[in-house]
C-alpha cells in the first residue's frame, strides 16, 4: 500500500505545469488540467502521511514535496478576484457529473467564481499547513492557515445565502449543491452543531439541491462524519452503489447515469467506508502510531461485520455481531506493535486496549 501511494504521489508531482497546476491524468498521452484535482493531490499527500507515514522515510518524502505544494497553491493566487475568491481559470472547472451541469461545471461557473473551488482551496491550504508542521516548517504553516481563514471569510461574505441557509454555487446564482455544503464543513468554515444544522438544511428539501455522484461522495461521507450526521444520511448516499450492483457491475462505474467507464477509483468509496466506519478503524496519529476503533453498527442494516485493515505496523482485525440486543466486538492488534488503541463502544464506553487481542460486549 505504501509503495503504491508513494509512486502515485510522485507521478502527479512530476506532472506539475509551469503555472503550478498538476495534471488530472499522469502519465498520459494528453495533457488535461482540472484545477480542483490539484487540491486533491495536496489532500492525498496529507492522507499519505496519516495512513502510511511511519518513520523518517515518510517525513523525508513529504519534505521533498513541500516545494511542489507551495507552487501548486501559489498558482491559484493569480486567479484571485477582487472579492478574494478563486476566479475562472483557462482550464476545465469540472466538479461532478450532476444532471443539468454542463460538462460537470455548476451553472455560472464559466463566468464567475465557484464557491466550491474557494472552499477546496482553503481545505488544501489547511492540509498543507499540517504537512509543514510535520516537517518543522512552522512559519509556512502559519501563512497557509492565515490564507485559508481569509478565503473562508470572503466566501462567507459573498456566497452565503442567509435567507436559504445554504452556500450558493457562485456568488450570483440562486443554485445550491451538496458539494458546497460538504466543502464548507471539510474546510472548517462551519463546525460542530452549526455543521450539523447546515447538513440538515441541505437534505430537508426546502430548496432544490444538486446531489453528489460517485466522484464526490467520498468527501460527502467525510463531511457527514464531521457534522455528526453520518447515520442519518450516509445510507441515502450509498444508493448509487446499490444500483451498480443491480446492473451486475464487478468494477467501479464512472457515474450512475452512464456506466461507460468501469475503472474509476473515485467510485470505490465503499471500500473505505467498510474499514473506517463499519469496522471503525481510524488512525489518530500519523502512521497509525495511535488508532481509534469505533464501529458504526446501526447505519447500514447489518447484523455482523468482520474484516482486516492494513497499517504500517501490521494488520488490525475487527469483528462484531449483534444478537439479542447485545453487541460482541473482537479486536486483534498487530503483535508487539507500539500502537495506542482507544475503543469506543456504541453505548458510549471509551476504553484503552492494551492487549493484542480482546473481546468487548455491550448492550444496544
Amino acid at each position: 500500500m505504501a509503495y503504491t501511494e508513494k509512486l502515485t504521489i510522485t507521478d502527479f508531482a512530476h506532472s506539475q505545469m509551469a503555472d503550478g497546476m498538476l495534471q488530472a491524468n499522469y502519465p498520459s498521452v494528453m495533457t488535461q488540467i482540472i484545477p480542483d484535482f490539484t487540491f486533491f493531490w495536496v489532500l492525498m499527500l496529507r492522507d499519505y502521511l496519516r495512513y502510511c507515514g511511519y518513520g523518517a522515510d515518510a517525513l523525508a518524502r513529504v519534505r521533498s514535496m513541500t516545494g511542489t505544494v507551495d507552487r501548486a497553491l501559489e498558482g491559484f493566487e493569480r486567479y484571485m478576484t477582487e472579492q478574494g475568491l478563486i476566479g475562472v481559470t483557462p482550464y476545465w472547472h469540472f466538479v461532478d457529473w450532476v444532471p443539468g451541469w454542463h460538462v460537470g461545471v455548476p451553472n455560472g461557473g464559466f463566468t464567475e467564481p465557484l464557491t466550491v473551488t474557494s472552499f477546496m482551496y482553503a481545505a488544501a491550504l489547511k492540509a498543507a499547513a499540517e504537512l509543514c508542521e510535520a516537517v518543522e516548517r512552522k512559519g509556512l504553516a502559519s501563512e497557509y492557515n492565515a490564507r485559508a481563514e481569509q478565503i473562508l471569510a470572503n466566501v462567507q461574505a459573498y456566497c452565503y445565502d442567509s435567507e436559504v441557509g445554504l452556500y450558493r454555487n457562485t456568488p450570483n446564482t440562486k443554485e445550491y449543491s451538496q458539494h458546497t455544503t460538504l466543502w464548507a464543513i471539510l474546510s472548517g468554515a462551519v463546525t460542530g452543531e452549526e455543521a450539523g444544522a447546515l447538513m440538515d438544511r441541505t437534505f430537508d428539501g426546502h430548496v432544490p439541491v444538486a446531489v453528489c455522484s460517485f466522484s464526490m461522495n467520498y468527501y460527502m461521507f467525510r463531511a457527514l462524519e464531521l457534522s455528526g450526521r453520518y447515520n442519518q444520511y450516509a445510507p441515502k448516499q450509498m444508493q448509487g452503489w446499490e444500483t451498480m450492483l443491480d446492473l451486475h457491475c464487478t468494477t467501479w462505474c464512472e457515474n450512475p447515469d452512464s456506466p461507460r467507464s468501469e475503472c474509476h477509483g473515485w467510485s470505490s468509496a465503499p471500500t473505505y467506508e467498510f474499514s473506517a466506519m463499519v469496522l471503525g478503524v481510524y488512525p489518530t496519529a500519523d502512521g497509525y502510531k495511535s488508532v481509534r476503533i469505533k464501529p458504526i453498527v446501526d447505519c447500514y442494516e447489518l447484523d455482523w461485520a468482520k474484516g482486516t485493515v492494513p497499517t504500517p505496523m501490521g494488520i488490525i482485525s475487527v469483528a462484531w455481531e449483534k444478537r439479542d440486543g447485545e453487541l460482541t466486538l473482537d479486536i486483534t492488534l498487530p503483535e508487539d506493535a507500539d500502537m495506542a488503541c482507544e475503543v469506543i463502544l456504541p453505548d458510549g464506553q471509551v476504553l484503552a486496549q492494551t492487549e493484542a487481542t480482546k473481546q468487548y460486549t455491550c448492550k444496544l
